[in-house]
């Protein structure tokens, strides 16, 4: 379980990510990487140099079909042959759209164009209210969120069952929000 976050700090990274975030459905051929490892998107308002999250790059990979393993090795062996691989798949799929998501002026993903967007920020929203519901037994025990995922630990006071005289027990809901690509 990640910790390390309040609610509080927990809403405000989210708030803090939505004035940063940007989403582009771009052709492939609007996207070339450069030896360095970054990414060049052509948008409406001119080239965009952007490093990429290892998350975003192991995506790519997977959607070029070149080894996770072997594309790891071009980045730290050779950065000009990467770019070089990347750059060719790409232009074999110059017709396909992706979704490529940023954060802070960093590719966080690289996906299918037909993902739906739902940031952490909008699954926060529906599932607080609902916590809210659940009545005054509910602690939050922990949060987080990192590139993949965010993290809520909910711990339900109300809901109490003994194993053993003595022993109460006391239901943990824990929410593992991961966004998926289709």
């Amino acid at each position: 379980m990640k910790t390390g976050r309040t609610i509080v700090e927990l809403a405000q990274e989210l708030l803090d990510q939505q004035e940063t975030k940007r989403d582009f459905h771009a052709s492939t051929k609007s996207l070339t990487m450069v030896p360095s490892g970054k990414f060049q998107l052509e948008t409406t308002s001119g080239l965009e140099l952007m490093p990429a999250t290892s998350y975003a790059h192991a995506q790519m990979a997977s959607k070029l079909s070149i080894p996770k393993v072997y594309y790891d090795r071009m980045m730290r062996q050779s950065p000009h042959l990467l770019a070089e691989n990347v750059n060719h798949w790409l232009d074999e799929r110059q017709d396909e759209t992706s979704l490529i998501r940023t954060l802070r002026g960093q590719m966080r993903a690289f996906l299918s164009s037909r993902y739906r967007i739902v940031d952490n920020h909008d699954i926060l929203a529906m599932v607080l209210p609902e916590l809210s519901e659940m009545g005054s037994g509910i602690k939050i025990a922990s949060c987080q969120v990192t590139d993949e995922r965010m993290y809520l630990k909910v711990i339900n006071t109300d809901i109490e069952a003994a194993i053993a005289v003595g022993d109460p027990v006391y239901l943990i809901q824990i929410f593992y929000i991961k966004q998926q690509q289709q």
